[in-house]
């Protein structure tokens, strides 16, 4: 049936093609399926040049395109900001662009035959005498700590599995929490303090099987190709940005093509795809843009290809953007995107329930998700250099799920006696199901006042409906009988999250400052915060420059964490435990000098940073203990806490280096380095070791690019990542026994240190070119050398073992990520 599904949406592509393009059906197939071959191919270029903060256009903007064996070619926006080239022979070029009082611009962009490149290009006032500074990439966002989602950089970096938060796990002081997953720690902050936007609101975490009080999973629901213009920041961000004490994904979707229907198709590991995008109205501008995916896992588990686990997820996403200008300066879009998810782990029907990544070792576990975001908004551009932008949108995140208890060494002497236990021997342990709504607003206005300043000032509100419910019972090893029926969480709350901002940038003689102040308050506990934030860039040549930036941060609690209420009789309602718990807030330092080589994108960059950030009100327990939230949200775990208060503190500093060669004559290399600490206190108030205190991050990443045949393009590209080992301690066996799961001694955790982390990632792509389409293929090895990295401890319930059944887990092992695509 989905088979059936995607011919039927590749038939109907292609016939919207067809129709289009004015031939045939039969032809349009015929051109696809046997495309003719010519001596030359060619591919035209569309862009728009516009200032960042206003978005008015920047009519005489002189576009500059550059290659260094075909001649330079050259032309001036319109009054609307649009230039053109046309018959541009396929192949990497430079694109220069300038403006009288502007930061120049340079960078690479890369022609394709399948696709029309649109390109949107916004330009930052410079400093007075120093108006040839030149930003090596299509948008410098902020003076410290932001990052821009190049998509193409997806497709050229080992490892990144064509996912946005996999790719920032290159950069200095960041790392990824788990091999199966794509959560991310920031130096040295919990991954459940990173925030996710879209097109301007907030959202839940989108990604597949996610789970309360995290910010990741195994497989994003957002497809690469959807993005534009998007942005990733951490340390001390602008005041436009809050509700996060470490990182923020600032994520918009691109634009359809308004001038000619594109499909991309994909057959791949992580699934089979579809995407289309076209005109609406030729004449108007308007476009659409969609994408489709369907989970593929299962055939590939069929084939006897190691997953690194016996469970087998499967998971359905899709996204949309339609988008409406008019001659106004005005702009309304439509947007959305949806996932449905779903696994069994079924411990009871595995001959080795070691090998289970997403599951514990003592029950059989239904778990579904679904995640969907809806919104829209609206652009209008003024005269006299003002801009106004808002959205409005719904979001909600669902989990649900059901256990039931196994004792693995019985199921394994069944199934060694080719027996089948049946289902009713399998008592249900735990039920529960979480639903986060929320429906979000945000307007802001922006306003030029004279050529250098520009005031900026907004608010985003969120407006809750938190359902939760949740029951278990403990379970008894060797004994028949179980625990009753206890209800942990049972809420219906509304809570509203108003954070209101104003934002002043200034352009001097040789620095630019961005100074401002976010507001934060929320309804559930009646806390609120007033954040002041300052960020400084100065210009000490044009190849040099020195970075600074200051601020204080605060963020709400996971929501479902206030309404915990321990374990109550099933027939009563749990009474929360937390609802009382504030913010936790930090301050956030960081210092940083620049230095470019060379005259355009060819040269290197070398950045050294220096951060310090003290975090206070962090979240622990009541009683005397190690427990902190500085250490949670990376894994499949929900948390069941006691009561919790907000007198924990947590420390991260380090110092960072970046060496980078940008793209360009078919290489690039990128090196990142960290040395850091991360220390935390509980309510004990014994300095320790946080989780994630590696004490060192390093990453060295290589890609080599060669032109075949004068169209096609052959890359092999691989990453080597090196990292601390996570903290741990000796276990309490009489309690882990008692909880069927690992806990460790208060007083000595994390005074133990698993073996350093390695891991050699290696990418090999090649890209045909020909008339109106192209083929891609792509192989992207994880763990190339198979290097059993340690993951975790856990407990394997009914084993006999001198260490009380306590096991250690691994990461993934060598794990081949493939997909074939096609764009017509």
């Amino acid at each position: 049936m989905k088979l059936a599904c995607a011919i039927l949406l590749a038939c109907f592509t292609i016939n919207l093609q067809a129709q289009t393009t004015g031939l045939s059906l039969l032809q349009r197939v015929r051109q696809v399926v046997f495309p003719t071959k010519d001596s030359i191919l060619t591919q035209s270029i569309q862009g728009r040049v516009f200032e960042k903060q206003t978005q008015q256009p920047l009519p005489g903007a002189n576009v500059m395109l550059l290659h260094e064996n075909i001649p330079s070619r050259g032309t001036i926006a319109d009054s609307a900001g649009n230039f053109s080239f046309d018959k541009v022979i396929l192949d990497r070029y430079t694109l220069k662009i300038s403006y009288v009082g502007y930061k120049e611009i340079v960078s690479t962009i890369l022609v394709n035959a399948s696709r029309q490149l649109i390109i949107e290009i916004p330009m930052e006032v410079a400093p007075f005498y120093l108006t040839e500074v030149k930003i090596h990439s299509l948008d410098e966002v902020a003076p410290v700590g932001a990052n821009l989602i190049n998509t193409d950089d997806l497709n050229r970096h080992a490892g990144n599995r064509g996912e946005a938060i996999r790719k920032v796990a290159v950069l200095p002081g960041i790392q990824n929490a788990d091999d199966s997953r794509n959560d991310i720690i920031i130096r040295g902050n919990s991954p459940q303090s990173v925030l996710w936007r879209v097109e301007g609101i907030n959202i839940p975490n989108p990604n597949h099987f996610n789970i309360p009080g995290t910010s990741g999973g195994p497989v994003s629901l957002i497809n690469d190709r959807m993005l534009a213009g998007s942005a990733f920041y951490s340390g001390a961000f602008n005041a436009g940005f809050g509700n996060t004490t470490s990182g923020i994904f600032d994520l918009q979707f691109r634009n359809g093509s308004s001038q000619a229907n594109h499909s991309t198709f994909q057959l791949g590991l992580l699934g089979a795809e579809a995407s289309n995008e076209g005109p609406l109205s030729k004449a108007h501008k308007s476009s659409y843009l969609f994408s489709i995916r369907q989970s593929t896992i299962a055939i590939f588990d069929a084939m006897n290809i190691n997953l690194g686990t016996e469970a087998i997820p499967h998971y359905t996403d899709a996204s949309f953007k339609l988008n409406f200008p008019f001659e106004d300066g005005t702009t309304v879009s439509f947007f959305g995107m949806g996932g449905y998810s779903k696994v069994d782990i079924l411990i009871s029907q595995q001959a080795d329930p070691t090998k289970n990544l997403y599951g514990e070792k003592d029950r059989d576990q239904y778990f579904k998700s679904a995640t969907g975001v809806i919104g829209a908004s609206f652009k209008k551009t003024f005269t006299g250099s003002k801009f106004l932008s808002a959205t409005l949108g719904l979001s909600s995140g669902r989990v649900v799920s059901h256990h039931d208890f196994v004792n693995p060494p019985d199921i394994r002497q069944a199934l060694n006696r080719y027996d089948s236990a049946p289902a009713a021997s399998f008592p249900p342990i735990l039920d529960y199901r979480f639903q986060e709504t929320r429906l979000s607003g945000t307007i802001n206005f922006t306003k030029r006042v004279a050529k250098r300043n520009h005031l900026k000032v907004g608010v985003l509100a969120d407006q809750y409906f938190l359902e939760y419910l949740d029951s278990s019972r403990i379970t008894h090893m060797g004994d028949s009988a179980f625990g009753k029926w206890r209800r942990r969480w049972q809420s219906n709350s509304h809570p509203i999250l108003v954070q209101p901002f104003a934002e002043w940038k200034f352009v001097a003689n040789s620095f630019d400052l961005v100074a401002g102040v976010h507001g934060q308050y929320f309804s559930l506990t009646k806390s609120w915060s007033l954040e002041p934030r300052l960020g400084i860039r100065y210009y000490v040549t044009k190849s040099v420059k020195l970075n600074g930036g200051l601020g204080l941060h605060s963020q709400v609690q996971q929501p479902y964490l206030y309404f915990y209420g321990g374990e109550n009789d099933e027939q009563k309602r749990p009474i929360p435990l937390n609802k009382n718990m504030g913010m936790t807030r930090g301050v956030n330092t960081v210092a940083g000098i620049e230095k470019f080589f060379g005259a355009d994108t060819t040269g290197t960059r070398i950045k050294l940073e220096m951060y310090y950030q003290y975090l206070y009100n962090v979240p622990v327990e009541k009683e005397r203990s190690s427990f902190s939230l500085i250490n949670t949200g990376a894994d499949f775990t929900r948390l069941t806490p006691n009561r919790l208060v907000n007198n924990g503190s947590a420390l991260n500093y380090g110092v960072e280096v970046t060496v980078e060669r940008p793209f360009a004559k078919g290489y690039l290399f990128l090196f990142t380095g960290s040395l850091f600490q991360s220390k935390y206190k509980g309510s004990d108030k014994i300095l320790r070791n946080s989780d994630f205190n590696g004490h060192y991050i390093a990453n060295l990443l290589f890609t080599r690019e060669w032109t075949l045949k004068k169209q096609n393009l052959f890359s092999v590209g691989t990453k080597f990542v090196s990292t601390g080992g996570r903290w741990y301690g000796p276990p309490d066996y009489e309690k882990s026994k008692e909880e069927q799961q690992v806990v460790y001694l208060s007083d000595t955790k994390n005074t133990w240190q698993f073996p350093a982390y390695f891991r050699v990632d290696l990418r090999v792509s090649y890209k045909i070119n020909l008339p109106s389409i192209t083929h891609e293929v792509a192989v992207d090895v994880i763990n190339l050398f198979n290097r059993k990295n340690v993951l975790k401890e856990t407990y394997l319930p009914g084993e006999t073992q001198n260490d009380g059944n306590i096991i250690t887990e691994y990461q993934l092992g060598t794990l081949p990520f493939f997909y074939y695509r096609i764009t017509i």
